[in-house]
């Protein structure tokens, strides 16, 4: 799919790839031989930090990962729950845990 789409629009100036194997993706296809004339050229953004995600950030084929912060996520979740079973909480909240954007600036030291 990410073929057809740099084939059909040779102008194009970004992709998002929406899920965790969208930025992977979009920088496999950038590293072929048909389409490597146009890395660089193209600003490739995505989710999460899987290994060939991060790949492609010190690559340079992809600006910047939105990355989840799961160990803050459990903590938290645990810390609510511990509450809630002492009777400390009674409604269940919202709550943002935040995310990191990890570009080639901070891919060295983000923390997950």
């Amino acid at each position: 799919m990410d073929e057809a789409l740099l084939r059909g629009h040779p102008n194009l100036a970004g992709m998002v790839g929406i899920s965790q194997v969208g930025a992977p993706s979009i920088a496999k296809v950038l590293a072929e031989k048909e389409f490597e004339s146009r890395k660089g050229k193209i600003q490739v953004f995505g989710f999460d930090d899987l290994p060939d995600a991060l790949k492609g950030v010190r690559d340079g084929v992809v600006g910047g990962l939105v990355v989840q912060r799961p160990t803050t996520m459990c903590r938290i979740a645990v810390d609510h729950l511990l509450d809630q079973i002492q009777g400390k909480e009674t409604s269940a909240s919202n709550i943002d845990t935040g995310v990191t954007v990890v570009t080639a600036g901070n891919i060295s030291n983000y923390t997950k």
